[in-house]
């Protein structure tokens, strides 16, 4: 990974484990169940839950928001609509990214961090379902192969991270042998799950693009 990017690339196994991370702690003011329309229309909360039975990571409506949240409420990220672009802030409100929807200028994600100009990743939907990931030097990072069951998540070299696998009621991230560490029985599509897995991705980002698949309702939306 590109060694800008490490401050924030903790992976998802790292909230599984963690009670504590180096983000602010949550405001403690109750979140509703629901947005009031706006950019994330369709938008409900969402846990993912540990082997613990612990919910390990929250996403939920807040306000016109979206807020993601880890073990004893720490505040990954705050997600805000931006008209044709998501902005994703940690949890004091510093902007750390800004993600585009594909449109007609171009067919993929694009993910970018302030002032940069040019993407530090982009993430392209392939007609078989495959959803490819790339850094800003147009290498190909990742690769979440759509299968039958949900996602295998190799890296760039063919690796394999892990799996998202869903069956009614239920979708199941687990890891490359096999064992389940996050599950959750929210609505969301099981491709939203996908960015979750891969590891060269920083949490906030991940989790950006993971909102802007199930909830994100763009203008320019084609994805």
């Amino acid at each position: 990974m590109n060694t800008k990017y490490q401050r924030k690339a903790f992976s998802i196994q790292d909230c599984v484990t963690c009670f504590t991370l180096t983000f602010a702690i949550a405001a403690t003011s109750c979140a509703t169940n629901q947005t009031e329309g706006g950019a994330f229309p369709h938008a409900t909360r969402i846990d993912f839950e540990a082997n613990d039975g612990e919910v390990a990571i929250r996403l939920e409506p807040w306000q016109q928001s979206i807020r993601v949240s880890g073990r004893g409420g720490v505040v990954l990220a705050m997600i805000h609509s931006r008209g044709d672009h998501l902005i994703v802030a940690d949890g004091e409100g510093r902007t750390l990214w800004r993600i585009e929807p594909p449109g007609p200028a171009h067919s993929r994600f694009r993910v970018t961090s302030p002032g940069a100009l040019r993407p530090a990743f982009e993430v392209q939907r392939e007609p078989d379902g495959d959803l490819e990931v790339y850094d800003e030097s147009g290498r190909r990072i990742s690769i979440a192969k759509h299968r039958s069951y949900g996602y295998k998540v190799v890296s760039g070299e063919g690796e394999e991270l892990g799996s998202i696998r869903e069956r009614p009621g239920k979708i199941s991230i687990r890891d490359a042998s096999g064992t389940t560490y996050l599950s959750t029985r929210g609505v969301l599509p099981v491709e939203a799950v996908a960015f979750l897995v891969i590891e060269a991705l920083p949490i906030e980002a991940a989790v950006g693009l993971s909102v802007a698949v199930a909830f994100w309702s763009p203008p320019s939306q084609v994805f």
